[in-house]
């Protein structure tokens, strides 16, 4: 039988032996800038997207497991960070490379370094991933003047591809340019520039966080502070930024809080009706919390939980292959520290308890066992600075001068002036006498009895809520709702319990002025400081069968 096999058979299939093989051609770097002077359009490419990814996580204990060498890499550094609680060692891997892509603006950057900018007009410039080569001479003159400008803290309107080029010459100059220096310089410009693009932080976020970990630096908190909450939000390896907690304020609790509390505290009704100032004090009382809390050992590691993050340094930006690296950093996962969680969140509802009591209100949050006696110091301490209690002892107010003019005449004893004085008291004891033996005249005359006497008994005392009658308020599903939480608190409650709890506590801040049900996660239960309060008032308002 005809036909192809064995290796004719597989040949007959290769279509690539019917292309025409051409001879490639080595295309030699592009030095001259000077044809790029005309300000001629360029085919720019493509910006690719920055990524957080961990590619390797464990709970066991030995972490040198955990590390993972490519071919061709070796260890260049290692190191583990003095200031961060959460992270345990950095560790950089290079490999050889002989391409010389992106090599040419580091050479430029290095020249133009020492270039020093004079005053000129904005010139208008846009690039995906700007160089030097790409501008003209009016683009260079106003880039020059925008970088001095920058150093000296002001920071001219201009397109965005000017920012760029200021972060992407730092980042390929460690060398050159100080990374102590360096940090600063990028996150005052991202400060600035961030509100009118707020694309930027999605980039910065991670290039800011890969440059401290290349240069061995700690996070610059104190320069992002104001904006950290926006960063944690775009921050996959957010841990390089809440680590660094040691200088936290006021806006660093807010932003711990709102990432481990257990409690929306946001959502709160109390809360929500506080002064800027009491919620000030709300935070500030925890700051001393959350300091201790990142110092502590049995908080921050989880029976050896240890996670590896492993990416490619500065992914997406303009970098030369010298410092182009792969980070990997050991570190404490923090969305896996429940004790943290507990204590923080413990400490949050004991701190508006306080601050409930001092406006007057009932503490309505079960704290739990969660909250650690140093917390407790910690914010007892603050309220009693922030609230101090009132003197017990009395002010001691001078005496007007005019009240010496109403004192009794300064006069000796005398025995006869005594014996007046008693013998005018008893003349007017015996008139009061007469007047008290004559009837007592009626000045109320055909009065019914009963109505007075039923004014008189009116007591001014306020009426207590419970003591209204709201009969047949409560269906018999309501009633028996109530009188099972008495008893005991109900673990996953379902939808319709959830809804009927959250109708009751709408009803009863009426009645009471405050909810009486504990909505937890997971759970709903009588307020303590209530039960009393509930037991009374169904007693006297149980639903008709």
């Amino acid at each position: 039988m005809g036909g192809f096999s064995g290796e004719e058979f597989d040949s007959f299939w290769d279509l690539s032996s019917m292309l025409s093989r051409k001879k490639k051609k080595t295309v030699e770097p592009d030095t001259d800038t000077s044809k790029y002077n005309s300000g001629e359009e360029i085919a720019l490419p493509a910006v690719v997207s920055p990524t957080d990814d961990i590619t390797a996580q464990t709970n066991r204990d030995d972490t040198h497991t955990l590390h993972i060498t490519r071919p061709g890499e070796a260890c260049s550094m290692s190191y583990t960070p003095s200031a961060s609680a959460l992270i345990t060692e950095v560790k950089l891997y290079k490999r050889p490379n002989a391409y010389s892509f992106y090599s040419q603006f580091r050479e430029d950057a290095i020249r133009y370094l020492s270039v020093k900018g004079e005053a000129c007009e904005p010139e208008p410039f846009f690039s995906y991933i700007p160089q030097y080569a790409q501008m003209n001479h009016r683009q260079l003159a106003f880039y020059f003047y925008w970088r001095e400008c920058a150093k000296s803290g002001k920071y001219l309107p201009s397109d965005i591809s000017y920012f760029w080029l200021y972060v992407y010459e730092i980042i390929n100059l460690p060398d050159y340019i100080p990374p102590n220096e360096g940090v600063k310089a990028l996150c005052l410009a991202w400060s600035v520039y961030r509100n009118q693009y707020p694309r930027i932080d999605k980039y910065m976020t991670v290039w800011l966080a890969d440059y401290c970990l290349v240069n061995a630096l700690d996070c610059p908190y104190e320069h992002i502070c104001e904006f950290l909450p926006a960063i944690l939000e775009n921050a996959g390896f957010k841990e390089f930024y809440l680590g660094h907690i040691t200088d936290v304020d006021e806006l660093g609790v807010y932003t711990i809080l709102s990432l481990v509390s257990n409690y929306a505290w946001q959502k709160s009704k109390f809360v929500a009706s506080l002064s800027e100032e009491d919620k000030h004090h709300l935070m500030c009382s925890l700051v001393d919390v959350v300091k201790q809390a990142y110092q502590t050992k049995d908080l921050m590691s989880q029976s050896g939980h240890i996670s590896v993050l492993s990416r490619d340094a500065f992914s997406g930006s303009l970098c030369a292959h010298n410092i182009k690296c792969r980070i990997e950093a050991t570190y404490h996962s923090f969305s896996h520290t429940p004790k943290m969680a507990e204590a923080l969140t413990a400490a949050l509802k004991y701190a508006e308890n306080k601050l409930r009591a001092i406006r007057g209100q009932k503490s309505r949050l079960m704290v739990g066992d969660g909250l650690i006696d140093e917390h407790k110091a910690f914010i007892d301490h603050y309220f009693q600075q922030a609230f101090p209690p009132a003197s017990s002892q009395a002010k001691v107010v001078p005496r007007p001068e005019y009240e010496k003019l109403y004192e009794a005449e300064q006069r000796g004893l005398s025995l006869e002036d005594a014996m007046c004085i008693e013998d005018r008291s008893w003349q007017n004891t015996q008139k009061l006498i007469e007047e008290e033996s004559e009837p007592a005249i009626c000045l109320v005359q055909d009065t019914d009895l009963d109505v007075v006497d039923e004014s008189i008994s009116v007591s001014e005392e306020p009426i207590s809520p419970v003591d209204l009658d709201i009969k047949e308020e409560l269906s018999e599903s309501e009633y028996a709702l109530l009188v099972s939480l008495l008893s005991h608190a109900i673990n996953h409650p379902s939808f319709e319990i959830l809804s009927m709890c959250e109708t009751l506590n709408d009803r009863f801040v009426e009645i009471l002025g405050d909810i009486v049900i504990d909505l937890g996660e997971d759970t709903c239960s009588i307020l303590e400081d209530y039960r009393e309060d509930i037991e009374s008032w169904l007693s006297q308002n149980q639903p008709k069968m």
